[in-house]
């Protein structure tokens, strides 16, 4: 852990953790409403994006999930409310990011 992750941890935030894989994601399924301490584990050999975003109710896990291997972006994506910054961690490791839900 870092002095910035150290200074994050020590503001007494929820911490939900997500963890990443090649080939599966394991992510909380609920957040508190406020800010929040992600912390994102690693475990691929690549950068992960950990933007946070809730889609319209209509939309399906599958749906989402499909969004990486397409070409072009569905029209609901434009309805998307992103509520964190993207952050990019490098390959194996873990970190922190504040995100406001």
């Amino acid at each position: 852990m870092n002095g910035g992750d150290a200074l994050l941890k020590g503001l007494g935030l929820p911490e939900p953790t997500a963890a990443v894989t090649a080939t599966d994601g394991t992510v909380p399924t609920t957040a508190e409403a406020g800010r929040v301490l992600l912390h994102l584990i690693n475990q691929t050999g690549t950068e992960v994006d950990s933007s946070l975003g809730r889609t319209p109710e209509a939309v399906t896990d599958e749906e989402n999930l499909a969004i990486g291997d397409s070409d072009t972006v569905p029209d609901w994506f434009w309805d998307t409310e992103f509520i964190g910054g993207a952050d990019i961690y490098p390959p194996a490791t873990d970190g922190y990011s504040k995100k406001k839900t």
